[in-house]
């Protein structure tokens, strides 16, 4: 049956007082169960686990359970007083940014946004990096390939791959990336876009060529490696992963 309006072509995230509601579009490859209810009020009253204390123009990032399930709390209410427009600014880019990606699997998934703060999915999962020299290396570089090509024809570009923090590995194989905190959608900038767009790729580029390279060199092709060296000779001060 052909939908007959906008409201019943998306999928609404759970709802709560005081948040900003963000919708997705139901997508074929998006296999995962229904996104799970958080009351934001019970997130925020939590102590949880500490995972980063964030800085001055970071978030502070909690791991926080809710009932049987852990979940992420990105908290941007620690940065400074007199940045609180920066700090609500920031939280709701980074939350515009997870709604281009909501029908990726390879991202995780946005439970609640709130004022200066952003609950996600956990992802169980370990440090890329630590796949150097296992025979799943060679898979999750090509993996992570794949992923970056989905991100970008979302429209969004991560920045930040090189951080090894920011590409997980699920014990069944599956890899994820998270924190888009410095991510970009040129779409966002007007005019200024199409200059943006191309740098980005390119940053994100060369992050994946890095990860091959350090997981499983082998994959790179005569041009990849031929790239790599050209960009590495315009980063010399850069240490390699």
């Amino acid at each position: 049956m052909r939908c007959g309006s906008m409201a019943c072509c998306h999928r609404r995230l759970p709802e709560a007082e005081g948040t900003v509601v963000i919708t997705r579009p139901l997508a074929p490859a998006d296999t995962r169960p229904q996104v799970m209810k958080v009351d934001l009020e019970e997130v925020l009253a939590q102590p949880g686990r500490l995972l980063s204390p964030g800085r001055w123009n970071k978030p502070q990032v909690r791991e926080v359970t809710v009932g049987d399930h852990p979940v992420i709390l990105k908290d941007w209410r620690t940065m400074a007083r007199w940045l609180r427009p920066l700090a609500r600014h920031l939280a709701r880019r980074e939350a515009r940014i997870y709604g281009l990606l909501q029908h990726l699997e390879s991202v995780p998934r946005v439970l609640q946004v709130g004022d200066r703060t952003l609950v996600l999915e956990q992802v169980p999962g370990r440090r890329i990096s630590r796949l150097r020299g296992h025979r799943a290396a060679a898979t999750a570089a090509q993996a992570l390939e794949e992923i970056v090509a989905r991100i970008h024809a979302a429209g969004v570009y991560h920045f930040d791959m090189r951080k090894r923090d920011n590409i997980l590995v699920t014990d069944e194989g599956k890899v994820y990336l998270i924190d888009f905190t410095t991510s970009v959608a040129p779409r966002h900038y007007g005019p200024l876009g199409w200059l943006l767009r191309p740098v980005a790729a390119l940053v994100d580029r060369y992050a994946v060529l890095k990860w091959k390279n350090a997981l499983a060199p082998e994959v790179l092709s005569t041009s990849e490696r031929r790239l790599l060296r050209g960009l590495d000779r315009l980063r010399p001060w850069r240490k390699n992963n």
